[in-house]
């Protein structure tokens, strides 16, 4: 299932394993918003706590201020579905996306965490 959000300018969709759930990732103003296979949710981004990026530049783990975190990845893995099935088992980086989400989040995230006056 996908979303008109999924597929906005600031978001990403990804797999991070074979048999793992397709994630989805994306910003709406001030919210993150997300879906885990059919699974939806949302925080607004003052919930989140801290935004860290791994050393490679292709993670990064997202951590609220409730302790939930979503560990975020530049790569997709094709499933054997109907529109993927002729890629099946292979993978591509899906860096474009990734870079752009990630940045914007933690652009918003500074902004919103910086004190009056400051932003």
């Amino acid at each position: 299932m996908s979303g008109a959000g999924e597929n906005s300018r600031v978001g990403h969709v990804f797999r991070k394993g074979l048999l793992r759930r397709r994630k989805a990732y994306w910003l709406d103003s001030g919210t993150l918003h997300w879906r885990i296979g059919a699974v939806a949710g949302h925080c607004a981004i003052s919930a989140i706590d801290r935004i860290d990026i791994d050393a490679s530049g292709r993670g990064c783990r997202i951590r609220q201020k409730d302790g939930r975190t979503h560990t975020i990845r530049d790569i997709y893995w094709f499933m054997w579905t109907r529109e993927e099935r002729h890629r099946w088992g292979g993978f591509e980086r899906r860096s474009a996306t990734y870079d752009n989400f990630v940045n914007t989040l933690t652009r918003r995230h500074q902004r919103v965490q910086a004190p009056p006056g400051e932003a």
